[in-house]
């Protein structure tokens, strides 16, 4: 599992170019993709890697950050 985390955090690192700030936001953002990726597979019964939490886990954020705050502000 560490040795998955490792790559995982490599490939994002390249990927988005980091600097060290946004390194910690983001790590923070995977150990609640790890978290999330539990949940999926221990509560819900679906296995998927962890990229693909991530990348689901990310789709969720978008989606609470904009289409929530919206529904807030409509009685």
């Amino acid at each position: 599992m560490s040795q998955l985390k490792i790559e995982t955090g490599k490939y994002l690192e390249k990927k988005l170019m980091l600097t060290n700030q946004s390194f910690e936001v983001l790590r923070g953002t995977l150990m609640e993709a790890f978290v999330f990726r539990w949940y999926l597979r221990t509560q819900i019964g679906i296995e998927v890697k962890s990229r693909e939490a991530y990348t689901l886990w990310e789709q969720k954020r978008l989606i609470d950050s904009t289409v929530l705050p919206i529904k807030r502000e409509v009685y």
